[in-house]
């Protein structure tokens, strides 16, 4: 299900995905998109493509996954998940709905919220300066 639609600007062609697995790691891997490390034990997912004639992969963890399937439906671009939708929370003025959060397993909703917080961080201090 998906909450809201974060806004994506493609300014490059589409990948063609090979394979998709959510393995569990056996070894540390590092998540492409919060850069924190997935520790063995761990569920995260691997995608495998072709994108400009070249064969990439990228590790995800699970909770960058989670966030991603919530609020990107019209795509997304890899090790950009976070910002874009940090970008795209300003934009709407750092409103998000409680019933997504909730669907969110505590770490992907904490995740949020701090995102969240920083948002309206960011709206306190840009407010004072108007």
């Amino acid at each position: 299900m998906n909450c809201s639609c974060v806004a994506v600007d493609y300014d490059c062609d589409w990948v063609d995905l090979v394979e998709k697995t959510k393995p569990v790691a056996r070894k540390k891997h590092r998540c492409v998109e919060c850069d924190r490390d997935i520790l063995p034990g761990e569920k995260y997912e691997i995608q495998k493509y072709v994108f400009e004639g070249e064969f990439e992969t990228h590790k995800t963890c699970s909770e960058c996954v989670e966030i991603r399937d919530m609020f990107s439906c019209e795509g997304y671009r890899y090790g950009s998940i976070l910002n874009d939708f940090e970008d795209d929370l300003i934009n709407a003025d750092c409103d998000l709905s409680e019933s997504c959060i909730a669907e969110l397993s505590l770490k992907a909703r904490e995740i949020v919220c701090e995102m969240i917080e920083g948002c309206w961080e960011l709206r306190i201090v840009r407010d004072d300066f108007a």
